[in-house]
């Protein structure tokens, strides 16, 4: 119980960027706890390839639902991928690479 729980936290302030107090407060548990929760998870991600490989496919599922898809989070996270994306081909002075990715959001 304790272990996903752990990780729902993480996937939460990751999918959100939620307050730690406001994920607590889903769990019934103070800010400190998620900060644990979140730095234990980040532990086991670095040194057990195990608990990557189930953490990735906990995040997985949770992109992966309807109800992730239609919200706004969704959309804000790919608006967020694709300025990464242009900000890494302007740094690179990648031009081909700039130019894909206008395509595809025109």
């Amino acid at each position: 119980i304790v272990r996903p729980r752990m990780y729902a936290c993480k996937i939460i302030r990751e999918l959100t960027g939620m307050i730690y107090q406001d994920i607590g407060d889903l769990f019934g548990l103070d800010h400190a706890s998620i900060v644990h929760a979140v730095k234990s998870v980040n532990n086991d991600l670095d040194v057990m390839p195990k608990y990557k490989s189930y953490y990735t496919e906990l995040r997985a599922i949770v992109e992966s639902t309807d109800t992730y898809q239609n919200s706004r989070l969704a959309k804000k996270s790919v608006i967020s991928d694709i300025r990464r994306e242009v900000f890494n081909a302007l740094m690179h002075k990648d031009l081909n690479h700039l130019n894909k990715i206008l395509k595809i959001i025109r």
